[in-house]
């Protein structure tokens, strides 16, 4: 995930780290543990941040920019694909 990505639309919305980890239902080092990449952000959170912050495309915020050995494009494509096609409870990092 983009976590400067994240920190400058929520500035851009004027939406606090505590309005935000409160809005999610979790807590503060949830909410730290999540950015930091420790833990992994539900589909239902991703849903709420993008609700909350009034955007339609999670991608520039929650899809890498780094991709495996081998070829990008199609670890973009995949992936992209996938968080498109997403309607289950799984985790964006599952993807």
């Amino acid at each position: 995930m983009n976590k400067q990505r994240l920190l400058e639309k929520m500035q851009e919305n004027r939406i606090s780290i505590t309005e935000m980890y409160s809005r999610l239902g979790i807590s503060r080092s949830a909410f730290y543990r999540k950015c930091n990449g420790l833990s992994e952000f539900t589909l239902d959170e991703i849903k709420k941040i993008m609700a909350i912050l009034g955007e339609n495309d999670p991608r520039e915020i929650f899809l890498s920019r780094k991709c495996p050995k081998g070829n990008c494009a199609d670890f973009f494509l995949n992936k992209t694909h996938r968080l498109q096609a997403l309607g289950s409870r799984t985790s964006y990092d599952e993807l």
